[in-house]
């Protein structure tokens, strides 16, 4: 041990100062996060609005909706598939806001139960997505 001391690959990493984040820099990441997540929740709401407003002519931005031919289209109500994906869509945005208030009392605490809730949503809307389809 005591040969290697002198050594200069042996003390140049630790000469090297690392910066530290100060409080001001967490706090400020820490908005920005809260901010993201209460805006993505926002938007979805919004969207969801959208839909439930447009009467079906938000059906064509449903996925797989506007590549059926005009026959097959006709068939479904497109109203109504309009306003169980604005349920859908109202309902995966409550992870948003409730992670970002438990983020709010208990630090990182809500970002993980945010991620896990909304994965297990979004798991449970493609299978319920693939049970339709077929």
């Amino acid at each position: 041990m005591a040969r290697f001391a002198n050594h200069p690959i042996g003390t140049s990493y630790q000469t090297k100062a690392i910066p530290k984040r100060g409080a001001r820099d967490i706090a400020r990441l820490t908005r920005i996060i809260r901010f993201t997540r209460f805006a993505m929740a926002e938007i979805m709401l919004l969207f969801g609005v959208l839909f439930y407003k447009s009467n079906g002519k938000a059906a064509r931005l449903l996925s797989g909706n506007n590549m059926r031919p005009e026959d097959e289209r006709k068939r479904f109500d497109e109203n109504a598939m309009c306003k169980a994906y604005v349920k859908r869509m109202v309902f995966m945005s409550l992870p948003f806001i409730i992670g970002a208030v438990i983020d709010i009392v208990f630090s990182g605490i809500g970002c993980l139960f945010f991620w896990g809730l909304w994965l297990i949503m979004f798991v449970l809307l493609l299978i319920d997505r693939c049970k339709r389809e077929r």
